[in-house]
């Protein structure tokens, strides 16, 4: 599927969720806030111990609209945003130079997750779980990459770099689709949860059969519904 094809998608799942709850009498909707720890996964191990990729924390923000079948059981459909990425830390001596480096690769994504919710009794302070599946589109993204450099003297240069991710120069898959497992508290109307994002969609479009890059993602969130 192309660009127009894939936000598209996004957009009629956007737009079915709210309908969707007109047609129940338990619904609701409500907002959360947070940040995401999210890691690139490679399929092969990279050849330099030295490079390696690590967490990076972005920003979370999601509108939910829950659908009540009973009242331990309900289905959640979410219009989400979130900041997936990784980042590379470097720190080496050459005997003369002592550099420290960072670079780091933020995508901003739009998330429709579609879930199954497990609650525990009634009550103003309940327990709930949810699994299912998401789909993903990457909006725009940046990689910025900062070095500090020391020399034998103690003198510190520092320099940093910022440029847009071009998709198609890096050719990086724009589509994202994968599981998510969750669980947390509600308190009245207030909830916090977390979220494992676990992508099944290799972001690695050059066609290389041995490459093959994911992403992983862990959100942390608070929120109310209305």
């Amino acid at each position: 599927m192309d660009r127009k094809t894939h936000l598209g998608v996004l957009l009629a799942l956007a737009l079915a969720l709210p309908s969707l709850t007109f047609a129940q009498k338990n619904w609701k909707a409500g907002f959360a806030v947070g940040g995401a720890s999210s890691q690139w996964y490679f399929s092969t191990p990279e050849e330099d111990p030295d490079f390696h990729w690590t967490n990076a924390w972005g920003l979370h923000f999601a509108l939910p609209v829950e659908i009540g079948i009973n009242d331990f059981l309900a289905f959640q459909g979410v219009l989400g945003w979130t900041q997936k990425g990784a980042k590379v830390p470097l720190d080496y001596f050459d005997g003369y130079y002592h550099v420290q480096a960072e670079s780091k690769a933020q995508v901003n994504y739009f998330d429709v997750p579609l879930l199954l919710k497990v609650s525990t009794k009634p009550g103003k302070v309940r327990g709930f779980a949810n699994a299912g599946v998401y789909l993903g589109f990457a909006l725009n993204g940046k990689i910025k990459a900062t070095a500090t450099v020391t020399d034998e003297n103690g003198h510190k240069e520092t320099e940093t770099d910022t440029e847009d991710i071009d998709f198609d120069e890096m050719e990086m898959n724009r589509t994202d689709l994968g599981l998510v497992v969750g669980g947390g508290l509600r308190f009245d109307q207030y909830f916090f949860e977390v979220r494992y994002l676990h992508g099944s969609t290799n972001l690695d479009n050059s066609g290389d059969a041995e490459a093959a890059i994911y992403n992983r993602c862990v959100t942390i969130s608070a929120g109310c519904f209305f």
